[in-house]
């Protein structure tokens, strides 16, 4: 989001600051639940063996309880926050599209000449629609996707510095893949939605000048020319969806060597005393944990 976007959302932001504020609040709390979940994994993990004793139930039994309690609790918060970003969001576009209403009647009558219906239609509806979409989706979770990626990282570094390393080279060679992916998709949406400008505008004059469509006999090439506009924005979305529907499946196929190469790498020095399996677990989830907000911001 550049940041003229960010300065024109601003004064329709600025007056749920307080909302966003605790919703931060409720993200912060779920993250760190969520993040606990991993550590007390590989407790749980460790107390396992052939000669378990009493006392190793018990401690297994515990832990499972507060593994329980941390996920329930973090889903939970997780959905109270979605709820309550997705009302803030209907609100907002609900008060920017009475707005982009109110501006089109200020308009003097020879900006219409120059300015196609359809485009106005593709703003008040579909763009503002995406904005909406946008803000729901993002939301607090920047906050919450900046906080999982440091802590994650921290307790890697805890873990296993050399287990890091190979994580981070791996989320280097990732951002270099999903800049050039990020570049090439927002160009692909931009021609999406003029395509989408220029059907609508067809669309809209054909139904307002039907008795003209009717009385010189039109049908057929309106019909034509329809099929061609909307040939074209079939294409084109198909090109925009080609690179966001890219994205996961090569970020999941350069997470999965990840992990493999973390696993065996991990084996090699539980082999040398260096890691328990414990340990190597919880770096695991941790892994998938800070690998996760990546795909999501970008």
């Amino acid at each position: 989001m550049t940041k003229s976007i960010l300065k024109k959302l601003t004064p329709y932001l600025y007056q749920y600051r307080y909302k966003f504020l605790f919703l931060v609040l409720l993200a912060i709390v779920g993250n760190i639940l969520t993040l606990i979940g991993p550590y007390l994994v590989g407790k749980a993990i460790n107390q396992i063996h052939v000669d378990m004793s009493r006392e190793n139930f018990i401690y297994l039994g515990q832990i499972s309880l507060a593994l329980l309690f941390t996920y329930i609790s973090g889903a939970y918060l997780s959905l109270i926050q979605n709820i309550k970003m997705n009302n803030i969001s209907q609100n907002i576009v609900n008060v920017m599209r009475k707005n982009a209403f109110n501006k089109i009647h200020s308009f003097p009558l020879k900006a219409f000449n120059t300015m196609p219906q359809g485009n106005i239609l593709t703003i008040l509806i579909n763009d503002i629609d995406n904005i909406s979409s946008s803000l729901s989706q993002i939301g607090t979770r920047i906050v919450v996707n900046i906080l999982t990626i440091s802590t994650a990282l921290i307790i890697m570094i805890y873990i296993s510095p050399s287990l890091t390393i190979i994580q981070l080279i791996l989320v280097t060679i990732t951002g270099i893949f999903l800049n050039e992916i990020t570049k090439r998709s927002k160009e692909r949406r931009r021609v999406q939605q003029r395509y989408l400008g220029k059907l609508n505008s067809f669309v809209d004059e054909i139904l307002t000048g039907q008795a003209e469509v009717k009385s010189f006999s039109y049908e057929e090439r309106a019909i034509e020319k329809f099929k061609k506009l909307n040939k074209d924005y079939k294409e084109n979305a198909i090109k925009a969806l080609f690179f966001s529907g890219f994205n996961f499946p090569t970020l999941n196929f350069i997470n999965n060597i990840g992990y493999s190469l973390i696993i065996f790498t991990g084996a090699l020095f539980m082999l040398k005393g260096k890691i328990d399996l414990g340990e190597l677990s919880s770096f695991i989830i941790y892994s998938k944990l800070f690998n996760r907000p990546i795909a999501s911001i970008s």
